[in-house]
């Protein structure tokens, strides 16, 4: 009887990672990534249409009561090396600079968190105010739609810390966070806090 239990338990949790691990493959240009946003603004969509998977650029659009529309432009040095978050949207084409990425984290940020230990530096909130030190602490799940489809998601969530006598403790006067898509050719927020929350909801690639 354990033996089959065990059997069930493996082919449950390898039918669950083959489709988490198909979430990049069935992504094309034209994909849509909806998120739920709640700001003070209000609650809305943000909606982010991919121009391509590497995240050279992509088009956005808010819903009401925002109602805008722009595109992001990414450098190829941001996508590898960027660690400050643009979040700040006006109805615009905006080049980011070098340091600068919007909904993606960068190559070498993915990196640092995926190996662990020390702690990366990460703009929350924008390049008006100094980066924070973060480290990665838990890995989660959460339900998504994908074409019409329910399925579940892996994130790794990321929280400020601090240093107190010599080592790296979780930093309870910040709240902010944000988790990340473990998937290195695709590695883009799934969830965040930084002074509003957004959290991806569905996926249409049709």
């Amino acid at each position: 009887m354990r033996s089959i239990y065990m059997l069930l338990v493996s082919i449950s949790l390898l039918l669950q990672n083959n489709v988490q691990a198909q979430i990049n493959k069935v992504l094309k240009p034209g994909s849509r990534l909806i998120y739920s946003v709640s700001s003070s603004r209000g609650s809305y969509d943000f909606v982010v249409t991919l121009i391509d998977k590497k995240g050279t650029a992509f088009n956005w659009e808010m819903g009401s009561p925002a109602d805008i529309k722009g595109k992001i432009i990414h450098t190829s040095k941001a996508l590898q090396e960027g660690y400050i978050m643009f979040n700040y949207f006006r109805s615009e084409t905006k080049q980011l600079d070098d340091k600068t990425l919007s909904v993606w984290i960068s190559q070498q940020i993915f990196k640092a968190l995926s190996k662990g230990g020390e702690p990366v530096k990460v703009g929350m909130s924008g390049p008006d105010q100094d980066p924070i030190d973060m480290q990665k602490t838990t890995e989660g799940s959460f339900t998504v739609t994908v074409n019409g489809k329910e399925i579940s998601i892996k994130d790794m969530m990321v929280k400020p810390v601090k240093k107190e006598n010599e080592q790296w403790v979780a930093d309870q006067s910040n709240d902010m966070y944000f988790t990340y898509n473990m998937e290195s050719d695709f590695p883009v927020i799934l969830r965040m806090n930084a002074g509003f929350t957004l959290q991806l909801k569905e996926i249409k690639t049709n």
